[in-house]
């Protein structure tokens, strides 16, 4: 705890215990803190729920862990939204209706997840111009062009197996 998440954890001492710091655990001039384990333990037990300390060792990286509270105040929230846009439609209140974003949820992903999702957002934004750029007429991408027949054959070599199968059933998959 001391070791992975130390700034949280001295914050979190300073705003919820007035007048003590982590500095008091680690040493003095005689080379003895004057806080034991068994004192920041129970300052760690201590912490509630949403404390940054707490959130940090449960993933959120944000440092703001959601309590039920907050859940709670989003859902009356959407709520809220939502009778507000039934009451522009149902023609109650003038003008057009406003746009009403909803309230995000934290992101509990870690940053390494984070990372991996941008990755694969990025490849498929890829594989989407590469096929849009290949069915545009005249393109000039037979490669590609090339892998879509191959799959597009494949496609239809099974379709019709699956038609030749008696009583409509699908063969066996190929051992691939």
């Amino acid at each position: 705890m001391i070791e992975e998440h130390p700034s949280e954890l001295r914050a979190d001492i300073v705003r919820y215990f007035p007048g003590r710091s982590l500095n008091e655990f680690h040493r003095n001039e005689s080379g003895a803190g004057t806080m034991t384990w068994l004192e920041l333990w129970e300052f760690y037990l201590g912490l509630p729920y949403d404390s940054m300390t707490k959130s940090a060792m449960a993933g959120d990286h944000g440092h703001r862990r959601w309590t039920e509270s907050d859940y709670l105040l989003r859902e009356i929230l959407a709520l809220l939204q939502f009778q507000s846009r039934i009451a522009w439609i149902a023609g109650q209140l003038q003008g057009p209706a406003p746009d009403l974003p909803p309230w995000p949820h934290p992101d509990l992903r870690l940053p390494e997840q984070i990372e991996a999702d941008r990755e694969l957002a990025v490849a498929r934004a890829e594989r989407a111009r590469k096929f849009h750029e290949a069915m545009k007429p005249g393109s000039q991408n037979t490669e590609y062009l090339n892998k879509l027949a191959a799959v597009r054959a494949e496609h239809q070599r099974l379709a019709a197996e699956r038609q030749r199968s008696p009583g409509g059933e699908d063969p066996a998959p190929p051992d691939n």
